[in-house]
Order: structure tokens, then sequence, then C-alpha cells
């Protein structure tokens, strides 16, 4: 009768301990993948220019008169420095 207690505590300390050895899937996670966010391409989207419009691929930004930030595509950096614009 003993052997047979004894062999029911080691299977179910056994069934717990593999339960517990499982990675635990974190689905309330606050951790984001990045691949998820940026896509399959993994490259980041284009941006407009603040003054023209026209999406470029990389933009200098700068800041304005009244205090914004705004991004310039190469174009349109000839203006920022003519109007002497503070580059961040």
């Amino acid at each position: 009768m003993i052997w047979w207690l004894l062999g029911a505590a080691l299977l179910a300390g056994c069934c717990i301990w593999i339960v517990m050895r499982q990675p635990h899937k974190r689905r309330n996670s606050k951790v984001v993948k990045l691949s998820t966010v940026r896509g399959k391409a993994g490259q980041p989207s284009r941006q407009p220019c603040s003054l023209c419009k026209k999406k470029a691929a990389r933009l200098s930004f700068y800041a304005s008169e009244q205090g914004q930030v705004v991004g310039l595509c190469d174009a349109c950096k000839p203006q920022a420095e003519r109007r002497g614009l503070l580059q961040l």
C-alpha cells in the first residue's frame, strides 16, 4: 500500500515538474517585437517632407521659427538654410 502511495506521489511530482519547466506564453506582455511592427520587409516607412509634402527616404530635421520640428528632404534643405533654421 505504501509503495502505491509513493509511486503516485512520485508520478504527480514528475508531472508537476515537467509542466513547470515548459516556457510560459506571454500574451499580456508589454514588450513588442520590432519585426511585427515594422512589417515583413523591416524597412521604415517613408515620411513626407514638411514643406513640399513629397515622401523622402531620408529627412533632415530642423527647428522652425515657432519651435516646431520640421523634417525636410534634400531638395528643401537650401530653403531651411536661407531661413536660418537650426538643424537638430
